[in-house]
């Protein structure tokens, strides 16, 4: 569609600008020049207004070229360009969640409920373009969504970019076939690598009320009954060979476990055997997820933030690919 260039809006640049880094500029669209609507369109004086040969990528443009440009861009305000114009409310935006976003820069505190947005991009393609600074502004503090009641809140990913929620498969567990794992069998028989194969599977597919940190302390009281069952019996063993007739015995305390341990632990055996793949597969998960707890507790690294800033540099990469010949915009004739 057609627009009117209203404004260049050009930073100061004081000469600290490393040589490689592009030059932003703000053109400022609107239906026509009395229009109260100013559409943004953020590109640089290198990319919308030099040729590739005009300078060296390298070294940058120079200061003379910069200042020439800069000139050439002011004096097309006034003139019709080829260009989309986009309205974005917040509340289309986030499906009706805030009202409002706030940048949280000085003098910036001024709630916006509308973006309007210049663009080359398909519609779909600038609000998507348009999320993705929303959560990255978000995420690093510049800016917090204004909620229906007034009082704001941080914008994390999960506004726009909720975690994947891994769809609950369903693994048949047949009791049945393994009747033989009683409760006495699995205390004192199954390899306790047995029982910890389908743990992590258990607790993927399932809400499981007993949690993984209990979950290992039960598996440590098993092996400690156990450890204590085999010296009694190596004891006993020993001195029936010494005294021919006399058998002595000690008690060794029965291992008393919940009926909802022994049934988790029925399930984590069943599991391991029915679906070795998949065991292993939520193992490597689990393990995954557990470093990244601690890079965050220790290290402090964000994973979410990490995970978030390559999506959005993979998007751009995208968009940069996909419109390759039309980031210039052009003066209609």
């Amino acid at each position: 569609m057609e627009a009117i260039l209203k404004k260049i809006e050009v930073p100061h640049y004081d000469g600290f600008l490393p040589k490689q880094v592009k030059h932003r500029i703000k053109m400022l669209f609107g239906t026509s020049l009395e229009s109260h609507e100013q559409y943004i369109f953020e590109t640089t004086i290198e990319d919308q207004f030099c040729k590739k040969n005009e300078y060296d990528l390298k070294e940058g443009i120079s200061k003379e070229l910069l200042e020439e440009k800069i000139y050439f861009a002011k004096s097309l305000v006034g003139k019709t360009f080829d260009i989309n114009l986009y309205d974005f409310t917040v509340d289309e935006l986030t499906t009706g969640k805030y009202i409002a976003f706030v940048l949280m820069l000085p003098n910036l505190f001024e709630p916006q409920r509308v973006f309007h947005i210049a663009s080359y991009m398909t519609k779909e393609d600038a609000m998507m373009s348009l999320k993705y600074t929303i959560t990255m502004r978000g995420i690093q503090g510049f800016l917090e969504g204004v909620l229906p009641d007034e009082s704001t809140e941080k914008v994390t990913t999960e506004l726009f970019f909720p975690k994947f929620i891994r769809e609950k498969k369903d693994f048949h567990i047949s009791y049945n076939r393994y009747s033989y794992l009683t409760t006495n069998y699995i205390v004192n028989e199954v390899a306790i690598n047995d029982i910890c194969k389908g743990c992590n599977l258990a607790y993927q597919i399932e809400e499981r009320y007993i949690p993984r940190y209990d979950f290992n302390i039960y598996i440590h009281q098993i092996k400690s009954y156990r450890s204590r069952v085999n010296t009694v019996n190596a004891r006993n063993e020993s001195l029936i060979k010494k005294i021919f007739f006399w058998k002595p015995k000690e008690i060794v305390e029965e291992l008393k476990l919940d009926q909802n341990v022994i049934s988790l632990l029925r399930d984590c055996i069943i599991l391991g055997k029915s679906y070795p793949e998949e065991c292993e597969k939520a193992d490597l998960e689990y393990a995954k997820e557990c470093e990244n707890k601690l890079r965050k507790k220790y290290m402090g690294e964000d994973i979410d933030k990490k995970e978030f800033k390559q999506k959005w540099g993979e998007f751009r990469h995208l968009l940069m690919e996909k419109y390759m010949d039309k980031i210039v915009v052009n003066i209609v004739k």
